[in-house]
């Protein structure tokens, strides 16, 4: 295979993967939803979604912690949808299987689909947002 063809098949996974957040922001009401497509700037959205303050992702620099942010950004940030733990779990299942069966990792992007394109609704609270 050509490198532009992989590179053309990483920017297809990578589009479809961040759209699923980019209709989960707009279900926020988040102001800046193209965040999603953005490096860094989707952790920043995601951060802010679950209620945190966005310069948290500086604990992803930290060597040890970034694992436990990582799982706390994402809890938080499904937290904040109807059935959102739901798809956490599914995450982090899939995660853990896709070590054992690759592939598997299917299943957590079929899952944050289902979830952007359902009817549940977002029920945190978007971090600087106030609602008065």
């Amino acid at each position: 295979m050509s490198n532009g063809f992989v590179f053309l098949i990483g920017i297809i996974v990578y589009i479809l993967s961040s759209y699923p957040v980019y209709l989960l922001a707009k279900k926020a009401d988040y102001d800046y939803a193209f965040f999603a497509f953005i490096p860094i700037l989707n952790l920043v959205l995601m951060a802010n979604i679950g209620g945190m303050n966005g310069f948290f992702i500086l604990l992803a620099l930290v060597p040890f912690v970034n694992i436990i942010f990582a799982l706390v950004l994402t809890y938080k940030f499904y937290d904040s949808y109807e059935s959102g733990l739901v798809v956490f779990g599914i995450s982090i299942l899939a995660g853990l299987l896709t070590i054992v069966v690759p592939f598997i990792s299917i299943a957590a992007t079929i899952a944050i689909w289902w979830l952007a394109l359902s009817d549940n609704q977002f029920i945190g609270e978007v971090w600087g947002k106030s609602y008065y």
